[in-house]
């Protein structure tokens, strides 16, 4: 399952990629690379060096260190524009599984924008917090998005850290649910609250302390309607070309943004979105359950009218009759 989860992935993502040469930009590609050196000028960037890369996955079972693609550039407390090559600009950038990540979303999009072309597209794998782990956490609202912007977070705030401690579950069963052959009422966190506010104190106690969270939750949905908010008072200058909803066995979401200049364009593009996106998810045991319930209400309703016909009124003695017969 593992293997069709990535292949679904790669293609979803590599849409149109192939067919001529482009300059092609990776945020966080590990050993698991959506774009290839034959597909142009691919550069891939991270926030540490290979080494630091290879020992941070030592120990993690996700990820092969021997594979992992070389780091073309390093992007951390300085701008993108100023760690790459920008030129005339990248006609693709990709980011899978980057952006829940990335302290401060909004101005992480500003500096992607910066070095993309005006046609180019940014490419968001992100996870479906109603399936990952992510499961028993507070959606992000605006005022999270905007707290960090304010402070310029290029690390994980004690805010972050700590939230995602406290809610992280690792044991949910995000396959399990879509086919309604899991619970989430047995679902607890993993961590205690003492191991929370341990994680909270390093951060705030040491200033170089990076400490890896989900900073973002999101659904596609809510994720449309954040963007759409921010667009439109021009805090993101991106409209919204796709927004994917999740699929068996992809129980993530994928948004692809394209750089746009005008605001009501831009945020009507992303409430439309919203307003497309599947809530419950398509084919989940939750959607059959909703359209079986919606079927019932419909017959009922057409019931009702149909009871409150002259024709029904009339054949009343009828049926009365036949019941007795019966």
């Amino acid at each position: 399952m593992d293997g069709d989860f990535r292949r679904g992935r790669t293609l979803t993502m590599r849409q149109g990629i192939g067919a001529e040469a482009l300059r092609i930009l990776e945020i966080g590609a590990l050993d698991k690379p959506i774009a290839r050196r034959s597909d142009g000028e691919v550069v891939y960037v991270d926030v540490v060096t290979d080494d630091r890369l290879r020992e941070m996955h030592a120990g993690n079972a996700r990820v092969d260190p021997a594979s992992l693609v070389p780091v073309d550039a390093l992007w951390g407390e300085r701008r993108l524009a100023e760690c790459v090559d920008r030129g005339n600009g990248f006609d693709l950038v990709i980011a899978s599984h980057v952006a829940e990540h990335v302290p401060d979303l909004i101005g992480w999009l500003g500096e992607i924008e910066e070095v993309l072309k005006p046609e180019g597209e940014l490419r968001l794998a992100l996870p479906d917090c109603r399936f990952s782990a992510d499961a028993l956490r507070r959606e992000t609202g605006l005022g999270d998005l905007l707290a960090n912007h304010v402070m310029g977070a290029r690390r994980p705030t004690v805010a972050n850290v700590v939230d995602f401690w406290v809610h992280h579950a690792p044991r949910m069963d995000g396959w399990g649910r879509y086919e309604g052959r899991y619970s989430m009422a047995g679902l607890r966190p993993e961590r205690s609250l003492r191991e929370a506010i341990a994680a909270g104190e390093r951060v705030r106690d040491d200033p170089d302390a990076y400490v890896d969270v989900h900073c973002w939750v999101f659904q596609p949905r809510s994720f449309a309607r954040a963007m759409a908010r921010l667009a439109e008072e021009g805090l993101v200058r991106f409209a919204c070309g796709r927004l994917i909803d999740p699929v068996m066995p992809l129980l993530e979401f994928y948004a692809f943004l394209r750089p746009c200049r005008d605001p009501a364009a831009a945020a009507a593009s992303w409430r439309r979105a919203a307003d497309a996106a599947a809530d419950p998810v398509e084919g989940s045991a939750e959607a059959r359950i909703a359209s079986l319930e919606a079927a019932l209400m419909a017959a009922e309703d057409a019931m009702r009218v149909v009871k409150a016909s002259t024709c029904w009124k009339i054949t009343a003695p009828l049926r009365w009759i036949g019941g007795r017969i019966a």
